[in-house]
């Protein structure tokens, strides 16, 4: 049984369009597809047996002009959350009025691993519903959508900002999306103004806790997206602070600290408030005065109780014995 079939840059007739779409609405076996740079996804009845199809993991339609009814029965599919893993729609011809729909499949869908979305027509107008489908998808691992019309300074910089790293607070920061990988430009192309590239290496960390802390500290110490206020942690409990105090001695890049995330060149050490913020936080700790509290003074110490001996005598027992001897 053949379980993976790649006919990309094949040329279909309409007999052989008509054969292949039986073939594929009936196969229980097929797990990938390539039908990559053919004009064979432009006929309805294939488009429709595609997205049929619950037994595919990979599909692959790129470098082919989807139509809206393509794109309408490729969400429909996704919403429904089949098997599919991986789906590549490279330069597809895809706008910002495909997105919407796309996007709420995604935040529907726990399977689809891998989307591949590379040289499409997505902009900035089409950003929002990204954010909105990465903060509440935690399955989806990879997005590549590099060589879309999505601006440096507006478009990449919000998706980054709302969905990977969101510096509204730190409540919103550890409710950022730490799983998917996403890619908006390759190479180092505007990565110093988005750092997308230094947020995607953090993201691909195993540990949860780790990259929820990077992200703080990039957020509070290094990019400084976020002000740090000590009285933010004026309230937090004393088995806390011991965690709090070696979080805000560190930054990234400073003493090879976050190096497997960090590439930025590591700053001069004198110039690192490392000392500031400690003094900061404690000086601000609403327990610290509890803490060193003397209270009223030395406590009064009680007068300890003589103890009698067990063959000691009182006065009036001496009295009483003399009389009686004398009788």
């Amino acid at each position: 049984s053949i379980t993976t079939l790649n006919l990309g840059g094949s040329t279909f007739d309409d007999e052989s369009v008509t054969s292949f779409h039986k073939a594929i609405e009936k196969n229980k076996t097929l797990e990938e597809l390539s039908l990559a740079s053919t004009e064979i996804t432009l006929s309805t009845k294939i488009q429709r047996s595609l997205v049929l199809n619950d037994e595919l993991l990979h599909i692959d339609l790129s470098q082919n002009k989807l139509l809206t009814n393509a794109t309408k029965l490729i969400t429909k599919h996704l919403k429904r959350n089949p098997p599919l893993s991986i789906l590549t729609l490279v330069g597809c011809g895809l706008s910002s009025k495909s997105a919407q729909g796309l996007c709420n499949a995604l935040k529907r869908n726990n399977n689809l691993v891998h989307l591949d979305l590379k040289y499409n027509n997505f902009n900035d107008r089409s950003v929002p519903f990204f954010v909105d489908a990465l903060r509440n998808n935690s399955t989806l691992l990879t997005l590549q959508m590099s060589g879309n019309k999505i601006t440096v300074k507006k478009g990449r910089k919000e998706l980054i900002n709302s969905a990977l790293c969101d510096p509204t607070s730190l409540q919103t920061i550890a409710e950022s999306n730490h799983t998917c990988l996403v890619t908006l430009n390759e190479g180092k192309n505007g990565n110093s103004v988005t750092h997308e590239n230094d947020f995607r290496n953090i993201n691909a960390l195993e540990s949860e806790g780790q990259k929820i802390r990077y992200k703080v500290i990039l957020s509070l110490f290094t990019l400084k997206t976020i002000a740090f206020n000590p009285r933010d942690f004026q309230h937090i409990p004393l088995e806390l602070m011991p965690r709090l105090l070696e979080l805000v001695q560190q930054e990234m890049g400073y003493g090879r600290y976050g190096r497997e995330v960090w590439k930025a060149p590591i700053r001069a050490k004198g110039s690192n408030p490392r000392l500031t913020r400690v003094y900061e936080v404690i000086h601000g700790w609403s327990m610290m005065p509890s803490l060193f509290a003397r209270g009223p003074g030395k406590r009064k110490k009680k007068a300890a109780k003589k103890r009698k001996h067990a063959f000691a005598f009182k006065e009036a027992d001496d009295e009483e014995w003399t009389q009686k001897s004398r009788c």
